[in-house]
């Protein structure tokens, strides 16, 4: 018979295998747009690249589930990934409205300049 708290070992080691594979793509993704390689930018070949922003969330995302699959969770490691949560709502929001408003917050320069497609 297998320990009771054994598939709940398994689905911590999964959420943290995600959550370190989307790290290491948002790096990958960060590290093409410093050093403008088109091969990092982009996540398959053929579509568009992924913007910075987009990479930060994402990385943003994968800290926080790394900080909630802790076998030991904190207040203060509670309070540091519902932070980083909202910074992604917030920069998914604020991107959103954006696009329905016709807005041009700069929001996708944020970080860096998109060098490929002079900004857009």
């Amino acid at each position: 018979m297998l320990p009771p708290d054994l598939p709940h070992q398994r689905s911590r080691f999964n959420v943290r295998l995600v959550a370190v594979l989307l790290m290491m793509l948002a790096v990958a993704v960060l590290l093409g747009w410093l050093f403008n390689n088109p091969v990092l930018k982009g996540v398959l070949p053929g579509i568009p690249t992924m913007k910075v922003n987009t990479a930060c969330a994402l990385l943003f995302c994968a800290l926080a589930l790394c900080l909630l699959a802790q076998d030991a969770r904190s207040a203060a490691t509670r309070i540091a990934a519902t932070m980083l949560a909202c910074v992604v709502l917030l920069l998914g929001g604020v991107t959103l409205a954006e696009d329905i408003f016709e807005w041009d917050l700069g929001i996708d320069q944020l970080l860096m300049t998109d060098l490929l497609h002079g900004g857009e």
